[in-house]
């Protein structure tokens, strides 16, 4: 009784919980690198302390443009940069996500094909 009990939450409670694990682990991925909050403020300047209105004469306006230019610019590659960074990781766990659900059902019938190899290869 003990294993029909177990087979039967293998191939549907236990792989129902597998797949909230995997799509939990992609949500943690996903906050964890803020991918939406670094999309959103993609051009925004990048730590820049005085990106405020500038007065004074022309080339220190000239200036300060410049700075913000620079700054958006290394906004710009530090956060491209870390959005790469964890698509790749959201990819990466995705995959192994998939393979994990796919080898789900396939353990409870390992043994058995482990004994078997075993025994063809005695043979």
């Amino acid at each position: 009784m003990i294993v029909v009990a177990l087979v039967s939450w293998w191939y549907s409670a236990g792989w129902l919980r597998q797949i909230e694990e995997v799509r939990r682990q992609l949500a943690r991925a996903v906050e964890s690198f803020s991918i939406g909050t670094l999309l959103a403020t993609l051009f925004s300047p990048f730590r820049q302390i005085a990106a405020g209105n500038v007065r004074g004469p022309l080339a220190v306006k000239v200036r300060a443009w410049g700075d913000r230019t620079v700054s958006r610019f290394v906004g710009f590659m530090v956060r491209s940069i870390f959005i790469l960074i964890g698509i790749g990781y959201g990819l990466l766990l995705l995959c192994l996500g998939v393979l994990r659900l796919v080898a789900w059902p396939l353990v409870p019938v390992l043994p058995l094909i482990a004994l078997g190899l075993f025994v063809w290869k005695a043979i």
